[in-house]
This record gives C-alpha cells, structure tokens and sequence, in this order.
C-alpha cells in the first residue's frame, strides 16, 4: 500500500524522529494514536466465529472512551479485507467486507486487571477457520521454549506453522517510523485531498475524531501468540478428532465452560420447499401448509438418522431420494473442514467420532463424493462459506450451522426427529431475541447442543509467569457468565440468571462412590441438571 504524498507528509509530521516520541497519546486523534502510540499490553483471541458476539460486547468495556479508540480491520494478512469485498459504485460503500479479524485499541480502565494504572491495550480477535485453529494457536506455545525455539531446533517453526497465526498489528513500525493506517468511516467514502486506496477501497485520513468508535484499517501484521481461544468443543474432543490440531499436553491447558451452543440442520429454500411438499403428500404435514410456509406446524422434518447416514462415509443415503422418494435433484452436502468447532461438533453428535469408532463412522469429505451423481460434498473454512451454499438458488442443499444464525430467511432450519430448534410449540414466527434463541435449549427440548469452551495455557494465568494473566483471568470470568454485558444467541449459561442458565448439560459420572463426580463430556448423553 502506497500513501499519497500529502496524506505521508501529515503523517511524518507528527512521527519524526524528533517528534516521534513526543506524541500526546492521551489526546490525539485516534488515527494518530493507532499510527504512533505502541500497545503496551496486547492480548490475542483466537477461535470460534459462533461465539463472536461475546468477544465483540466484552471488549469494549475494557477501555476507557473519553481517549482514543477505534476498531481495527485487518487490511494486510491472509484473512484480511479484500478488494473485491468492497465493490464501490461512485464514492459510496455497497457491501461490507469480512471482519475475520478484527482488533480495539485504545487505553484501557485503570481496573485490577490492568494494575490499577492505564495502559494502551491493543486486543485482536481471529476467528477465521474456527475452534480447531484457534486452540491449535494456544497449544503452539506449549511447544516454544523459553528461547522460542521449538525443541530440537534452531528457529521458532511451531507458530508458523499453525493456520492464520498472523494477524493485524498496530503502533509505530519502528523506533522512528509511524504505521500506515487508515481510517474508514463505513459509510459513505469522502474523496479529499486527505484520502488514499487501501485494498480498492478510498479512506479519509481526517476521521476518526477522538471519540469515533469508526473503524481503522491496517495493512501491518505479524505472526503473533494467542493467548486465548474459544472453541465449540473441548480441546480433548479437538484433538482426537482432527490431526490437523497441534499436538501439545492437553493438561498444559486451562478450560472453562462457558455454557450449551445449540446447532441445527439447515437446507437452502428450495430443498425446505421440495420435504414440504413431499411431507404434505405422506400426510406427515397439513395440507393447509402453503409453500415456503416458516411456522412450526408446517417446518418440514429430517431425522438425526438420515443426516448421520448422508453425512458419514460408512451412511448409505447418498442422494435427495433418501429423503424425497424418487427425487433426483442434485443435493450438496455443506460442511466445514477440519479446523471448525462445528465440524466436530457434527461428527460427534451424528456419528459419534471420538466417543466411539472414528474410523468405521468418519465423516464423508468432498474426495469421498467423486463419481457420485446425484449428491457433492462441500468442505468450507467458515460458517459464511456454509451460508452462501444454504442460499443457493438451484438444486438442494443441507448442512450444519449454530442455532445463532436463527433469524435467516434466506435458508431455513429443518426440524429433528420432530422437534423444531427455532420455534416453540405452535409457533408462528422464528424465535430471533438471545433469549428466545436458547428457550429450546434451557430445559433439553432440543438436543443438538454441546458445551463449548474459554481456554488457554495454564502457565499464561499465573501472575509469576505473565504480566497480562490479570486481564486473561478477567476474560474467563467475563465470557463465561451469562450475567455480563453480553448476551448470546444459542448459549444457554452454566453461570446466569434463570432465562439464560442452561438446566441440561452432557456428562459423565467419573468415579465411584464418595469421589465420584459428574465430568463435563459433548460424548455424553444430554441429561438434566448439573
């Protein structure tokens, strides 16, 4: 990226090496603190895009707003704003691009957490790939010496070699040279003397204000340590599923629940359509249910048995006649890849892998469908790439999302063995509030819920061995409790009041006798109480 000469010069002029240091960060404008003030604590979240409202209501309530802070785009790394995700018609913005990773900077409350003194916090969320990658970023540190060498070897390879471990940075590039950020206002684009393309989107250098909350995008990144993530399921269930996942103790690891997410078989419009009519026919549905119609009196029915069946390599329904007799319309599986949280979730709850034989009931991948006629298979690296094909305008297609995304008509959820995931009994409207969401998932109505995961290494919590565990602890407490500031769709608590904590849980006894202990376990059967 390439800064127009008047947009540089204003730039140099407050981060020269004479003037460089002299910034008043407290006090500038928030583009000028992002370009020149350096972070003096920076915190890394890593995981799952299902449980991103969390991340995007708790951080902010970290820093304190009467200075600057702004929201950070990644403009630069491998997961970053595209061109083509901007699509500009004159000076006006018509689409918004990705926000895989996103970052706040800023200066944090002089709370415990940050030792009773300010600090400038930078915090950079990735959710790009899911739980798999975010958890494989957390157990790379556990295989860095204290020299950060991997074992063995000369130089750091663990980091690099884990999935989409570079992110945005912020602050100066070095001793004496600003970063080159720009801001982005997110609506309409101002073409001025001050603005400059990034990525084939036009910025205005004079925004954000000292108190904008718009956003800032830059190009800067590096391979950075997560020191958190957040996954759909536990790092055990993770590790044995996927050999994608870095491979560290597991007991280097400290989890903590934050509560039952909810998931659900979603089918495009057409394939909703196509079980509506055809269960009309076999009586299964009234006949007073008109197409299309999203009610739960007229929401269509898929068994866990026939997803299982269709999603599994050892399944033998393999086309839309396993669902539709004598139906041969083209039916793509949409499934996630071997680093979602989803994934796993999926093969476990329909196929039982890791909780029994993985090898006899592994999951069908895109390879396992060549040659097959009637039916394809999908491997996607987000839930968005999942939603574009539960879009689809032709054909039919099926696949598994979070219970988060209820509130779409542009694909339906289907019911399961009867029940319906997004309605209650009778209903007419789908339930979209956060706490609609989780009303079917409170008591174990619906039982496609398992328990998902706040993690990170042990060593990072203790104040002996890191200055930022603190703040970290503080993150556990935050996103695991119902009773802060966020409030998420398809999560029902472990900790919460009564309209948010979850009554059911999957788990195990461990033990017998007075040790015995009920043991958190997504292999376990959905039981109530805890």
């Amino acid at each position: 990226m390439k800064l127009s000469k008047i947009a540089l010069a204003s730039l140099l002029a407050v981060g020269t090496a004479s003037s460089f240091a002299q910034v008043a960060c407290d006090s500038t404008n928030a583009l000028t603190f992002t370009n020149t003030c350096a972070p003096e604590m920076t915190v890394y979240i890593a995981g799952a895009s299902a449980l991103s409202d969390a991340v995007k209501a708790v951080v902010p309530t970290y820093f304190d707003t009467t200075k600057p802070f702004t929201t950070i785009l990644d403009g630069g790394s491998t997961n970053g704003f595209k061109a083509n995700d901007f699509n500009l018609i004159g000076t006006a913005k018509t689409k918004t691009g990705p926000n895989s990773v996103i970052g706040w900077y800023g200066t944090s409350l002089a709370t415990e957490a940050f030792g009773n003194a300010q600090k400038r916090l930078f915090v950079v969320y990735n959710n790009f790939n899911g739980s798999a990658a975010g958890v494989s970023q957390v157990l790379a540190k556990a295989l860095v010496d204290a020299k950060g060498a991997v074992a063995g070897t000369a130089t750091n390879t663990a980091l690099t070699t884990i999935p989409e471990a570079k992110v945005v940075t912020v602050g100066p590039t070095g001793a004496s040279t600003p970063n080159t950020c720009v801001a982005y206002d997110g609506t309409a684009l101002t073409l001025t003397s001050t603005t400059v393309r990034i990525d084939g989107a036009t910025a205005d250098l004079t925004k954000p204000t000292s108190t904008s909350a718009n956003q800032i995008i830059c190009s800067s990144n590096a391979v950075t340590k997560a020191d958190l993530a957040i996954s759909d399921v536990d790092v055990t269930d993770l590790v044995e599923i996927y050999s994608s996942v870095a491979k560290a103790p597991v007991t280097a690891i400290t989890r903590k629940p934050i509560g039952m997410q909810g998931f659900a078989i979603a089918v495009n419009n057409n394939f909703y359509n196509a079980l509506q009519t055809a269960q009309k026919t076999a009586g299964k549905l009234s006949t007073a249910c008109s197409t299309g119609e999203y009610t739960e009196a007229c929401q269509p029915n898929v068994s866990r048995a026939q997803y299982a069946s269709l999603a599994s390599k050892s399944g033998n329904l393999k086309s839309s006649g396993a669902f539709i007799p004598g139906d041969a319309t083209f039916l793509t599986l949409a499934r996630r890849d071997q680093m979602s949280g989803t994934q796993a979730s999926s093969e476990m709850f329909f196929m039982g892998s890791k909780c029994a034989n993985p090898a006899a009931l592994s999951a069908m991948r895109p390879s396992d469908a060549d040659g097959y006629v009637s039916m394809g298979v999908t491997e996607n690296a987000q839930t968005a790439n999942v939603e574009d094909q539960l879009t689809a305008a032709t054909g039919y297609s099926i696949g598994v999302i979070s219970l988060s995304k209820g509130a779409s008509t542009t694909y339906k959820f289907v019911k399961m063995d009867g029940s319906s995931p997004n309605f209650t009994r009778n209903g007419t409207s789908p339930l979209s509030s956060a706490d609609d969401m989780r009303k079917n998932m409170i008591d174990g109505t619906w039982p496609f819920q398992v328990t998902s995961y706040m993690m990170a290494l042990t060593k990072d919590l203790s104040v002996k061995t890191n200055t930022k565990a603190p703040i970290l602890n503080q993150m556990l407490t935050d996103f695991t409790s119902g009773t802060g500031t966020h409030n998420l769709k398809a999560v029902s608590y472990f900790d919460g009041p009564a309209n948010k904590k979850s009554l059911v849980t999957r788990q195990y006894m461990k033990g017998t006798g007075a040790k015995a202990v009920n043991t958190l376990s997504n292999c376990a059967p959905l039981v109530a109480g805890q």
